[in-house]
């Protein structure tokens, strides 16, 4: 008998070790994949230039580099907030990483003050260490308003200067360079010295002088971020991610378990997450582009469930950067130049965005086993008769006031979990009130015979009841569900393409703007075409040496 229980509790230890070892592993890799090393994991960000009007486009890149071997660093998506120095958010940038860098545009918004603003760039996991964030102070002048933004009078966070280095490595070799006549074109070759400068990291822009300068912002010792660093937040692996929280109206207790439906309406495809034991969901979603409608339902009881969306942009938004705001006199002229020219280009070159949506022919189960046309049976009653009524390979029952349905596996067999519901390609966890619409209104069902999982849930097939006009056919949403605008990758805006040729002026504030510089046996070949705009232009290329410092080459000429 002793012997016996002897087992029993060598037994019973052993399970509470494995159990131990379990919880501790998780929450070391848990620790490990929050807390990132600032010295293997750096970003970096550049512009075009650093005085703008409203309705300009702000040109950014963002370069992000990391050790070699650095362990779980799965970084693909950077993302760049603009700031006012107010503590005002404007709006965030969301770009991919690729070969290294983010780029993209910001166009600022036309109500937009007078003002010191502030750029700052980070990634989703980086936001555990905000002490590596990217920062670069901008002027932005509205002519047509007299307000200025004042200074956040707010607990805020201390940034202070961090100069640019001087390049030695970029050299031009063209002597008749100085002076230019206006719509002259320009052939340069610009010499690379690549084993000083990271190639990947340059960029170029031909600006107006005194339009860029040379200060950048970095987090001080005492930067006032400590507050933060205890807020957990993930890497951003397969997609970017939307979070959450689901949690009961009546006792605001976090529910667990519960699944959660995620929608992008206009795309035939669906997102599954569960939510862990604080009531937390998170999922990856497809590298769309622009704002997307995005829809998200619970299994969750309907009259209890209160879904939660996380901001995905950094909540930080007070910042010390600089004293009030104010313009020289070179600026003040400047500034008069760049809303004219950007009067004169939305006249004849307005803003055009890249929105293409790519058209979805196919679902994401692809195709179904076994399809309902309505209008190949007589007029039925109810829309669940074609499920009764019919022979097919859907079974309802009724049990306690609610509907049970399965439906038969190819092989003959019942799937013995519940199917997943949708209508018109978008999830729904109530069938009882899709089978009360009218069957007129529906066009086809679509059936999946078989197991499917997706994301953290597997469901014992798929019924898609698709409507004639697309409209749901006046189906009722839960009241618990809700559609959220989502800011998926940054749109982009069509270059300003220049045509010599044509007869209209050219306003071009920002001449031109590269940040993918094409160097082959450390040269550059460039070719420009001088702006209408008589004055003094600077040419600006940026980057990084192998030291991670942040250097720049300037080259100036006259337009007359």
């Amino acid at each position: 008998m002793n012997s016996y229980l002897e087992i029993i509790e060598a037994r019973l230890l052993l399970i509470v070790f494995f159990v131990l070892f379990a919880f501790i592993h998780t929450n070391a890799q848990k620790r490990s994949s929050a807390n990132i090393d600032a010295s293997e994991q750096s970003l970096f960000i550049f512009s075009d230039r650093n005085l703008y009007v409203v309705g300009e486009l702000i040109q950014l890149k963002i370069v992000y580099l990391q050790k070699e071997n650095t362990k779980n660093a799965f970084v693909n998506y950077v993302y760049c907030d603009l700031l006012g120095q107010d503590g005002s958010y404007v709006q965030t940038l969301k770009s991919k990483i690729v070969e290294a860098s983010g780029q993209g545009q910001i166009l600022i918004p036309k109500h937009l003050k007078s003002g010191n603003y502030l750029l700052k760039a980070y990634t989703r996991q980086l936001r555990n260490n905000p002490d590596n964030f990217a920062f670069l102070k901008i002027k932005i002048v509205n002519p047509l308003q007299s307000q200025i933004i004042n200074q956040s009078k707010q607990n805020y966070v201390v940034l202070q200067p961090d100069s640019m280095l001087n390049c030695e490595g970029v050299l031009i070799d063209n002597q008749y360079f100085k002076s230019l006549s206006a719509r002259k074109k320009v052939s340069l070759i610009i010499q690379i010295d690549t084993n000083e400068i990271i190639s990947s990291s340059l960029s170029m822009s031909i600006v107006p002088k005194n339009s860029f300068w040379n200060e950048q912002l970095k987090a001080s010792s005492n930067s006032g971020y400590s507050a933060l660093k205890n807020t957990n937040y993930f890497q951003e692996k397969r997609g970017m991610i939307l979070s959450g929280t689901i949690i009961n109206q009546s006792n605001r207790e976090p529910m667990v378990r519960s699944q959660v439906l995620i929608n992008v309406l206009g795309y035939k495809d669906i997102f599954v997450a569960v939510s862990d034991s604080l009531g937390h969901f998170k999922m990856s979603l497809p590298d769309l582009v622009g704002l997307q409608d995005v829809y998200v339902c619970t299994s969750a009881p309907e009259d209890n469930a209160l879904i939660l969306i996380d901001k995905d942009y950094d909540l930080q938004t007070n910042y010390q950067f600089g004293d009030a705001f104010s313009l020289s006199e070179d600026e003040k002229k400047l500034a008069l130049q760049l809303a004219q020219n950007q009067s004169i280009l939305l006249l004849f070159n307005p803003q055009n965005i890249n929105r293409t949506k790519e058209a979805v022919q196919y679902p994401f189960y692809q195709h179904a086993d076994e399809i309902i046309i309505i209008d190949d049976y007589i007029d039925l009653e109810k829309l669940s008769m074609y499920f009764t009524e019919l022979p097919g390979s859907v079974h309802l029952r009724k049990e306690r006031d609610q509907i049970i349905t399965r439906i038969d596996g190819e092989d003959g067999g019942i799937l013995l979990q519940n199917p997943l519901i949708m209508i018109d390609y978008v999830a729904v966890v109530d069938i009882q009130t899709v089978l009360k619409i009218n069957p007129q209104l529906i066009k086809q069902i679509e059936i999946v015979r078989s197991y499917y999982q997706k994301g953290d849930a597997s469901f014992g097939g798929i019924i898609n009841f698709i409507s004639n006009h697309g409209d749901f056919g006046s189906y009722e949403f839960p009241k618990s569900s809700i559609t959220i605008q989502y800011q998926f990758l940054s749109v982009s805006y069509k270059a300003e393409q220049f045509n010599n040729e044509a007869n209209i002026p050219d306003a071009r504030n920002t001449v031109l703007w590269d940040a993918e510089m094409e160097i082959q046996n450390s040269k550059l070949n460039l070719m420009f075409y001088t702006p209408e705009t008589p004055g003094y232009y600077s040419m600006i290329i940026q980057g990084l040496d192998h030291a991670k410092n942040k250097v720049y080459k300037t080259f100036e000429f006259v337009v007359e």
